[in-house]
């Protein structure tokens, strides 16, 4: 059966209350059909759609400034990859636990990416249900593969590349790891002489 979205956040309520969550197939997030939903943590889940993509959802609401979840470095990578994720200068990490590679980027992010603490923190209210997304330049300088961003917002800035790309007054609007806010100083410094 094929529900709306609007049934989404109904789905998450009973399946909380029964304290599991079923395998689902026919669930319309989007345009994606999702045909699975995992349990991953008691904060989140992972939506797969028929197509293979994947999306980590709310599995309560949370309020803007709280904690979401914590991370850590599974293990420190040479280079940086397409999964990884910069927490220094010279320093990128695959995140443990590892279902958080499926942290999707948008322009109009609902959670930051605090590499200092290790925290993954909400940045306005986000509802039962809601994609847990994050603004990839805000931890990365220059990303290893650039790509063509999907998130459909009115703040989409299209091909996204790394903070190292963009003006300085696009990334005024975004919360910005300690590394990228020293080069974004940097570079800004360098431009003013």
């Amino acid at each position: 059966m094929i529900m709306p979205v609007t049934h989404c956040r109904l789905l998450f309520v009973k399946c909380r209350l029964a304290n599991k969550l079923p395998a689902v197939s026919g669930l319309v997030d989007g345009d994606e059909i999702v045909q699975q939903i995992r349990e991953v943590s008691s904060e989140l889940v992972l939506h797969i759609s028929a197509a293979g993509f994947h999306s980590l959802r709310a599995r309560r609401s949370f309020t803007g400034g709280e904690v979401v979840c914590s991370f850590s470095a599974r293990q420190d990578v040479a280079h940086p990859t397409y999964f990884s994720l910069q927490v220094d200068d010279d320093r990128h990490i695959e995140l443990f636990p590892e279902y958080l590679q499926y942290l999707n980027h948008s322009c109009a992010p609902s959670v930051f990416l605090d590499v200092v603490r290790g925290l993954i923190i909400a940045l306005g209210a986000i509802a039962e249900g809601d994609e847990i997304t994050f603004f990839y330049p805000a931890t990365e300088w220059r990303m290893t593969q650039a790509f063509e961003c999907q998130c459909r917002t009115n703040e989409c800035l299209g091909v996204i590349r790394g903070a190292a790309t963009l003006p300085k007054d696009v990334l005024a609007r975004y919360t910005l790891a300690p590394h990228v806010q020293r080069k974004l100083a940097a570079r800004n410094a360098v431009s003013k002489s």
